[in-house]
């Protein structure tokens, strides 16, 4: 790439990194825009790598970043290399080997052995699920619906409003109001399961869910006719990878590869898609809120119910739902491109957020106005920040001098711990927060405790740092809005809660840890006097 050689500096910044990423992604959503009579012509295409942005699951321009920048020798700062995952430091790694011939270390060489042995056991798996989730379709659509339905008139599908959400192994019936908090004040309503967390199995997710009246999956709605379809969608949208994909780079190889461990996964999603036009018949529905982190899983639907609801029921509101504060420096995937709009990605593009500061946020994004933007209703707010100003001041007391507030990724608090230390300028928060007696955590609920020890052992392993006491924060026993009072210094990296400390009065310090992004701040609380930025 002529640009590589020209525009970019010999040693790559987090802001030089990202300028890369966001060319590239320009790029493919080019590509993209040009493929668009294909999309149109089979909407499922739109669930392939090719148009998938999330990070986390099948985007090519994440580790393309990375590679191109071993390939064409650019040296790393230290912020950014210090930010890396494994695999994007391996993605730099084969960079190099392909432009100077250079192995990888025998560290990385290891990885990459772990990696292949660890792909073959999820594939596995994925297969093994795959089968027993088919297998148990039609068996659930030929016997046991019917069965369950007559029992005590169990399963009724009638409701005038529908939830989406993930079902969690752990919260169970729970994970309901863990993303809908007044779900049980509402009369006339229902939950429709699109995906599942913390199962090894998908299948057992759907055996658990039974017992609810009125928690659904896409087996309370499909047909076997239908399920058989699916599997042709499914060979289709594999087929299409391999066949029309614009260009084999390094990230489109890895993505095409780790499709296959996903293949439950996207059979799930294909069956969502399938069932949206059942659903938009359901007599006396209202409103569908549409639990939307740009995943797979919430893509097919909301495509599903896009290509359907004019035909079907317009009268039907579709909101895709914002659970937590947003902010244009979000993960990539969040902010929604204006391909994935105009193609139905995010349904009808009725957007409704936690409060009016990312209603905002999100109006500036935008220079139309036909997108339609709102505030959930108090009831449903998951991030109230409704405080006695006087009782804060006086609970800033407890002793917590430092706590650590983690977002979903695993390798944050390492990445937190490396880079403070690392950087010059913040050398005596580095001292500070070593000489206090406890240092406090508060998890995301995706993270357990013993990964954040891993995470605290590794950053001691490496750099022989005596580490002082870790205090886990029960997330039972207080709000997260009680532990930002509760402490005298609040240190985020991707939270998008950083706005509610901010906006609390603490003392916020802000590290980015990704060149994907910067920290989650809305414009609003950018030049804030109580806020540090790394």
């Amino acid at each position: 790439m002529k640009i590589l050689r020209s525009k970019f500096p010999s040693s790559f910044s987090f802001d030089d990194a990202n300028t890369l990423f966001n060319i590239l992604s320009r790029i493919r959503d080019i590509g993209n825009f040009a493929r668009k009579n294909i999309y149109h012509k089979s909407p499922i295409y739109l669930l392939s790598f090719m148009t998938d942005r999330d990070v986390y699951f099948l985007d090519t321009t994440n580790l393309d970043t990375i590679f191109l920048l071993g390939f064409y020798n650019k040296l790393l700062g230290k912020d950014l290399l210090s930010s890396l995952s494994n695999k994007q430091k391996i993605a730099y790694s084969i960079g190099i080997f392909f432009s100077q011939g250079q192995l990888p270390s025998a560290y990385y060489l290891k990885y990459i052995f772990i990696s292949i042995l660890k792909f073959l056991i999820h594939l596995l798996i994925s297969i093994l699920d795959f089968v027993f989730i088919f297998i148990y379709a039609l068996f659930y659509i030929g016997i046991l619906r019917n069965y369950i339905k007559r029992k005590a008139n169990n399963k009724t599908i009638l409701f005038e409003e529908l939830y989406t959400i993930f079902y969690w192994r752990k919260k169970k019936y729970k994970s309901i109001k863990y993303y809908y908090p007044d779900y049980d004040k509402e009369t006339s309503r229902a939950t429709l399961v699109t995906s599942f967390f913390q199962y090894r199995f998908n299948i057992l997710g759907f055996l658990a869910i039974n017992t609810y009246d009125d928690v659904h999956t896409s087996l309370d709605f499909i047909s076997p006719l239908q399920i058989f379809s699916t599997l042709i969608d499914l060979a289709r949208l594999y087929l299409f990878e391999l066949t029309c994909s614009p260009k084999f780079t390094y990230g489109t190889i890895v993505s095409i590869i780790n499709s296959y461990k996903y293949i439950n996964q996207r059979f799930i999603a294909l069956l969502n898609y399938k069932i949206s036009a059942d659903i938009l018949k359901v007599s006396n529905l209202q409103n569908i809120f549409l639990w939307h982190e740009n995943q797979l899983s919430h893509k097919s639907l909301s495509l599903g119910l896009y290509k359907n609801i004019t035909k079907i029921n317009p009268c039907v509101k579709v909101y895709t739902y914002y659970g937590s504060i947003f902010s244009k420096n979000a993960l990539p995937q969040f902010v929604p491109t204006n391909f994935e709009l105009a193609m139905g990605l995010w349904c009808n593009n009725n957007f409704m957020h936690q409060d009016i500061n990312s209603a905002s946020e999100m109006k500036s994004l935008f220079s139309s106005k036909k997108y339609k933007i709102s505030v959930v209703r108090d009831s449903l707010n998951r991030t109230d920040i409704t405080y006695n100003k006087k009782s804060y001041l006086d609970s800033i007391t407890s002793g917590r001098d430092f706590t650590i507030f983690s977002h979903n990724d695993h390798n944050e608090i390492y990445i937190i711990l490396l880079r403070i230390y690392k950087n010059r300028s913040t050398y005596h928060l580095y001292e500070e927060i070593l000489s206090v007696s406890n240092l406090f955590v508060r998890l995301h609920p995706t993270v357990n405790r013993v990964e954040a020890i891993n995470q605290f052992y590794r950053f001691y392993h490496e750099y022989n740092i005596k580490i002082p006491r870790i205090t886990f924060i029960d997330k039972a026993g207080e709000t997260i809005f009680e532990s930002i009072k509760l402490s005298r210094n609040c240190i985020f990296g991707n939270s998008s809660y950083v706005n509610s400390a901010i906006s609390l009065g603490s003392n916020v310090i802000a590290i980015r840890t990704s060149y994907l992004h910067n920290p989650q701040i809305q414009a609003i609380n950018i030049n804030s006097v109580n806020l540090k930025v790394l």
